[in-house]
Formats: structure tokens, C-alpha cells, sequence
């Protein structure tokens, strides 16, 4: 299920368009060259996030604002731990104007695609990707990953109808 919040500072009051959360496409970020809150793309199932779309500047992890651990309300009046990049003063707060559900098929990227990924827990991460049953497989991954940021190639992907029912990955080498 995904999201349209709209960002508005409590103190100056400034409100930014609508940001959209929850469909493995986005992020939010506060561009500190605009002073805007932003609402790049993934560039397709990698970690890196897109140049700000409104001034072109680079934007990088630590700009992320992390929604997961930001309160959502729906009357737009909780504070958040974001501060204002405009007035510097007050906290945004991110105010739910409508929810949706876009998940019809599963998410996957196409064989021969280059991704990144993680092992977590044993399991592999992709990000962007979205499986409700298939359990992704890898090959060639060294022992000593750490869960560190590596690069994969897309070997396979069975589908059934609109769902993976496999795919594996081969490890091509970390970033």
C-alpha cells in the first residue's frame, strides 16, 4: 500500500507538493541546495537515489528522511523529527491525503539487469523488488559479505501468471 503525504512546516507554515511513499520507486529527501522536499525515483533496483528533480543537485543517503520512523497523521498537526529547510525553526509535519494500493504483480527486474542487494538475515535484498512467494536465490557470493552493498546480475526469472515463482542472482562484486 502506498502514500501521498503532504510536508508542512508547524512553524512557518510552508507546505511542499505532495511526496509519495510506499511503492519501491520513492524516496523523500530534503535537498539542501533547494531547500525543498523532494520526492526522487530509484534508479531501478539499486540503492542510489536520483538527482533532486527540482535544481538537479546530487542527493545522497543522508539527505533521506525515513517515513517508516516519522509519525503520519491525518489533521496535520504532529511535530516530526524533520526540521524545516526553509525557516529552520519548526518541525514538518507530513499530513496523509490519500492512500492507494498499487501491488497487482509481483516487482522483479528482468534477466540480465544489474542490481544491488544486501544479504540480511540470510536472506538476499533487493531493493525496489517486491515478492509475495518466490524466495530469491544467489550464487558465487563470498562467505565474508557482512552484509555489505554488492552488485548482481539477473540470472533468472520464472513467472506464473503475475507472480515470481523463481529468480536467482549471481554475485558480480561489492560496491
Amino acid at each position: 500500500m502506498g502514500y501521498a503525504l503532504e510536508p508542512k512546516c508547524l512553524e512557518c507554515g510552508h507546505t511542499w507538493p505532495s511526496v509519495t511513499v510506499g511503492d519501491a520507486k520513492h524516496f523523500v529527501c530534503v535537498c539542501p541546495s533547494c531547500s525543498n522536499i523532494v520526492n526522487p525515483t530509484r534508479d531501478g533496483f539499486r540503492y542510489a537515489i536520483a538527482d533532486c528533480p527540482i535544481c538537479g543537485a546530487r542527493l545522497d543517503d543522508d539527505l533521506k528522511i525515513d517515513i517508516s520512523k516519522t509519525p503520519v497523521d491525518y489533521d496535520g498537526t504532529t511535530g516530526s523529527h524533520v526540521d524545516c529547510p526553509r525557516c529552520e525553526n519548526g518541525k514538518l509535519n507530513f499530513r496523509s491525503v490519500m492512500h492507494f494500493s498499487m501491488l497487482r504483480s509481483d516487482l522483479a527486474p528482468d534477466v540480465g539487469e544489474v542490481v544491488n542487494g544486501k544479504i540480511v538475515d540470510d536472506r538476499l535484498r533487493v531493493p525496489g523488488m517486491l515478492l509475495f512467494t518466490a524466495t530469491p536465490v544467489y550464487t558465487d557470493v563470498p562467505s565474508d559479505h557482512g552484509g555489505r552493498v554488492m552488485e548482481l546480475m539477473t540470472d533468472a526469472v520464472e513467472w506464473d501468471d503475475d507472480s515470481v515463482i523463481a529468480i536467482a542472482f549471481r554475485f558480480m562484486r561489492f560496491l
